[in-house]
């Protein structure tokens, strides 16, 4: 069955080698696309207040580096480089669309980063499908608007899959310095691209064994993965073993359903409940799944590009395992987003196959207008999402419209105490932070605590 005009030249297998060449159009298209994540990402990016996290890393990063990353291993649950990263771009006085610039600008670079790994695996008029669908994707421009690292991770998880693709087809020296940085930038961004980097690092060793690489390009692989193991160790010290704690109240708390328990649960349903469905937080609606089961199929049953299927599966299967461990949380959550871009790439192989599947005797011009109507359908429920996010004000927690009316009624009674919620104390240091009037901590209090504790914290609350 004939795959053009959808595959490369020669109508090479998909995932065999990458696309070669650019044309003006492609370029043109790829931009466009680009300046529409990008409008989407910064409008009214500094509209909505800080919330309870974003304040938290506010706070992290005013002081130096050394600071920034003892804050950092006490306060936050990530590793350093977002962190540092803010501290340096930013200062004590910075308005929050200036905070959130860096989590913008990771987010306009995923749109590029995508089009280049789907391009490694299917020609451009199917490739540029997922930079489409990651413009507009609700849960994209969502977190392209938090002062958190989690769209930096998209960014970082989409660069390590073409950077490793890369390496696996052709592992000579300068492609295994490019695994050694992406490895090290990965660790340094978010622990969940550490299990990326182990399914990626296991993903491309099952390539290179079957491709029977010579024995020099197994010392490049080593050698490359020396920095990232330093880098590992080095984190773990100074860093992980402080956050533990953190971790470990997160199992008890709001990611309490992404960990199996196995007393309540079967492994299966678990795994099967609906708020693990990956695939619909990485873009929403029915046509993405299909197009995602598709291709995930096809290449299952075919086995026509073992490394794009083994990048998709082995980094989900070592999150699920660790879930059921209870090491990692596994489902529909930022700290999972790590997983986003092997979604895509799995989509935008089954539209590939789609393609495929039409008659040879079909013009050319058949199957791109089909993919075409299909990408707009598909675009636009995932764009009117995006539109109703951008368009909720005041956000989270209004704190900036609150603190204003308490900083009023202050002027207007100087006698007047403010009580601060714990919650809500970060982001209420951040907008009250130039002025010297008294207030009262509340203190710490968590529902979901053994009965006897809570109770004992919510007699304190009630005493302030």
């Amino acid at each position: 069955m004939s795959q053009a005009p959808f595959h490369r030249q020669g109508n090479a297998p998909a995932g065999t080698a990458p696309a070669t060449g650019w044309g003006l159009t492609e370029a043109v298209a790829l931009a466009v696309l680009t300046v529409i994540g990008a409008a989407m990402r910064f409008y009214n990016l500094g509209e909505k207040s800080l919330w309870y996290d974003e304040a938290v890393v506010y706070h992290i990063v005013q002081g130096g580096w050394r600071e920034i990353l003892t804050q950092n291993a006490l306060e936050n649950s990530a590793p350093p480089l977002y962190a540092l990263a803010l501290g340096l771009l930013t200062g004590p006085d910075a308005s929050e669309a200036a905070l959130r610039a860096l989590s913008a600008l990771a987010g306009v670079a995923a749109i590029p980063l995508i089009y280049l790994l789907a391009r490694e695996f299917v020609a451009p008029r199917v490739a540029w499908l997922a930079p489409l669908l990651l413009a507009v994707a609700p849960t994209q421009v969502m977190y392209s608007q938090q002062l958190r690292e989690y769209s930096l991770t998209t960014a970082v998880a989409t660069l390590m899959l073409l950077v490793f693709t890369r390496f696996a087809r052709d592992p000579d020296g300068r492609r295994a310095l490019h695994v050694a940085l992406v490895a090290v930038l990965g660790l340094l961004t978010q622990y969940g691209l550490g299990l990326l980097l182990t399914g990626l690092n296991i993903a491309c060793l099952g390539a290179m064994l079957l491709a029977r690489r010579p024995a020099a390009s197994y010392r490049r692989w080593l050698y490359s993965q020396l920095p990232a193991a330093a880098v590992a160790v080095a984190i773990y010290l100074t860093v992980v073993r402080y956050q533990m704690p953190v971790v470990a109240e997160a199992g008890i708390g709001y990611l309490r359903p992404y960990y199996w328990d196995s007393a309540s649960t079967p492994l299966w349903a678990f795994l099967a409940a609906p708020q693990q469905n990956i695939v619909g937080f990485a873009f929403p609606g029915m046509l993405f799944l299909l197009l995602f089961s598709l291709g995930l199929v096809a290449f299952l049953l075919g086995a026509r590009s073992g490394l794009a299927t083994a990048m998709m599966l082995l980094p989900a299967g070592l999150t699920a395992l660790l879930a059921a461990v209870g090491a990692y949380p596994y489902g529909a959550i930022r700290q999972d987003m790590f997983l986003t871009p092997a979604v895509y790439l799995c989509a935008v192989l089954g539209a590939d196959r789609l393609a495929a599947l039409l008659p040879r005797r079909w013009p050319a011009a058949v199957p791109l207008v089909a993919l075409m109507i299909l990408a707009v359908v598909m675009a636009l429920p995932g764009a009117a999402g995006s539109l109703s996010i951008l368009r909720q004000s005041p956000g989270y927690q209004p704190m900036r419209q609150v603190v204003e009316a308490l900083a009023g009624q202050i002027d207007h009674d100087r006698e007047r105490t403010i009580y601060v919620y714990y919650n809500a104390i970060p982001a209420f240091r951040y907008y009250w932070r130039d002025r010297n009037d008294p207030w009262i901590a509340g203190v710490f209090h968590r529902s979901f605590m053994d009965e006897e504790k809570s109770r004992e914290q919510m007699l304190a609350v009630q005493e302030q």
